[in-house]
This record gives structure tokens, C-alpha cells and sequence, in this order.
């Protein structure tokens, strides 16, 4: 065979971190936009997936004992995967790694290079599609859902032949991501809506976004009340009030409620002072219940403001119409 002649099918794949088995139930929605997502234990991987964490030949005599014959993998995997930046620490008695993959693949020559040139398109899909997906999963519920690379790969050599690594590997935070099945219908709304960010919003999502990636958690809290901030406020005066005033508004249905979340955002943002300000604050309030409190009501905000269309001017001549 002529070397000229050697073609090789590529696939395309990004690695979704923080997120268990329910992430499968999205796949009849995404299905539908070219992308599906698989689950790979450590047999798997080490497989298919090898090249990725660095592994290159196996010693099958090495295996974990492991009652389940056809599920073993082989030690010198294990440790490649453990001290990969995509794969461990191993502390699961099963871990399981979850790929979203393109459903389109394309040729290549023995360089590599895309044959049909219009192929090339299916990497930028991949990449467009993944930061889409992850930007509405996070306006939808909490969870630090990530990807943090994107890859190619040889169909039957298993060879990868170009990767995109996120600047942000292993945040701090690894809560996962979790989805019911009663929440499929809203998730495929949200996926097919245009969500565009607008000039009231564009400030907000660049700090909602950038908070997951926030390795202290007190920076993390400040960065969510700035989106908060970004959004409801015009001045430098009585901040605070304008903020509380300003999203209670648009949150509650009547007087009780409007007095209820008022309270509780002067109260977060209270705390927002006094953390800048380096003093100590209540203990009872857990940090970690605060962030995703504050996660809620900014998605909330980015959402209200996109779907209406609101520039700054529209809200706040809105809101100031408004009130209990």
C-alpha cells in the first residue's frame, strides 16, 4: 500500500468533569445537535482513551485482583490515570469518566490533515457545542460542571493528534452536577433557546463563570455578589438597599415575600462587606451554602434580563415603576 493511500477516520471527543451517570439521560436531546455523551470505566480507557493520560503500553500481569475478570485493568494504568490532569485521584470504588463525542467524524491523510476541508468545521462544532452546553447547565442548577479538554482521536489507532487543554484544570470545587429526569423537558428548552449574553448581562456571566474556576472560596462569594452588583446597581450610593430593592422585586409575587428576600439579600451582602473588609462573620453561616445561594440568585438574574431583553435603562426604568 502506497503511503499516499493510508486514510484514517478521527473522532472527536471533549472530557466532562463533575458530573456522574444521570449527565446520560441528556443524550435523546443531544442526539438531535450532532453529539452524544459515553461512559468509560478504567478498562475502558485504558482501551481507548490511553493516549490521553499518558500511558503507552500495558502489563496485563499487573492486574487488580477484581472478582469481575472482564473488568480489570492494569496497575501501570491505574497510576498513569491517578497522576494524569484528566483523570484522578482515584478515591471511587468504580470511577467512571464521561466523554461528550461528536457524531460526525472526518478523514484523514497520513499527515493528519483533514481530507475534505469542509470537515474541519466539526472540530469548531465540538468546541462551540461544549461551551454552549456547559454555559446553560450552569444558568440551569448548581453543579461545577467543567470540560477540561478537548481531543481527536484515531478511530482505530487510538491515537490522538491534537488536544485543547483548559487554562483551569482541578478547581477546588467538585460538586457534582446532577440530573433528574423530570428536569430533561426545561434542560432541552434551555439548550435550544438563544441565550445570547447582552450588554446588561456580558459583565455579570464574565464573573458567574469565572467563579468556578476560583480556587478560595471567599473569593468565589465576593465574585457572585459582583454579578449581582454588575447587574442591579447604577450608583455608588446606598448600594446595598438598591440591590436588595432591585432583585426582590422582580423575585417576589407580593409584599411578605418582597420583605422575606430583601432581608436575606442585604443580609448576603452584608456579609459580602465583611469579608472584603477582612472581619470575621457568623459562623452559622456556612460559606459553602452561601456560594450556592448566591449561584441561584445570579442565574436567576442573567436569565430574567436575556429572555426580556433588558438593557440597563429597560430594567431599571422597569423596576422603579414597581414595587410593594
Amino acid at each position: 500500500m502506497k503511503l499516499s493511500s493510508i486514510k484514517q477516520e478521527v473522532e472527536i471527543y471533549s472530557l466532562f468533569k463533575n458530573v456522574d451517570d444521570s449527565i446520560l439521560l441528556l443524550n435523546p436531546i443531544l442526539k438531535k445537535h450532532g453529539f452524544i455523551f459515553e461512559e468509560h470505566n478504567l478498562l475502558s480507557l485504558e482501551a481507548n482513551f490511553a493516549n490521553l493520560y499518558s500511558f503507552k503500553e500495558s502489563k496485563k500481569t499487573l492486574n487488580y485482583i477484581n472478582s469481575d475478570v472482564d473488568n480489570q485493568y492494569s496497575l501501570d494504568f491505574n497510576y498513569h490515570y491517578n497522576m494524569s490532569l484528566f483523570g484522578g485521584p482515584n478515591l471511587e470504588e468504580s470511577p467512571k469518566a464521561y466523554f461528550l463525542k461528536s457524531l460526525k467524524n472526518y478523514t484523514v491523510n497520513e499527515n493528519y490533515e483533514v481530507i475534505n476541508k469542509k470537515d474541519y468545521e466539526i472540530g469548531i462544532n465540538m468546541e462551540r457545542f461544549t461551551k454552549s452546553l456547559i454555559r446553560k447547565l450552569h444558568l440551569y442548577k448548581n453543579g461545577d460542571i467543567m470540560s477540561p479538554v478537548r481531543f481527536r482521536i484515531t478511530k482505530n489507532s487510538k491515537k490522538i493528534i491534537s488536544k485543547v487543554i483548559k487554562r483551569t484544570i482541578r478547581p477546588i470545587n467538585h460538586q457534582n452536577l446532577i440530573i433528574d429526569s423530570q428536569e430533561l423537558l426545561t434542560i432541552e428548552n434551555l439548550i435550544n433557546k438563544d441565550l445570547e449574553p447582552t450588554s446588561l448581562t456580558e459583565l455579570s456571566e464574565s464573573f458567574f463563570f469565572n467563579s468556578y474556576e476560583v480556587f478560595d472560596s471567599k473569593i468565589r462569594f465576593i465574585n457572585l455578589m459582583t454579578c449581582l452588583e454588575s447587574i442591579f446597581n447604577n450608583n455608588t450610593h446606598q448600594i446595598a438597599h438598591t440591590i436588595s430593592r432591585h432583585l426582590s422585586i422582580i423575585m417576589s409575587e407580593n409584599k411578605a415575600e418582597f420583605n422575606e428576600n430583601y432581608n436575606r439579600i442585604k443580609k448576603l451582602y452584608s456579609i459580602r462587606n465583611t469579608i472584603v473588609h477582612g472581619q470575621p462573620f457568623n459562623k452559622k453561616e456556612k460559606l459553602a451554602d452561601l456560594i450556592k445561594e448566591v449561584q441561584n440568585l445570579v442565574r436567576f438574574s442573567i436569565l430574567y434580563c436575556i429572555e426580556n431583553k433588558l438593557t440597563k435603562n429597560d430594567l431599571f426604568n422597569e423596576l422603579n415603576s414597581k414595587g410593594f
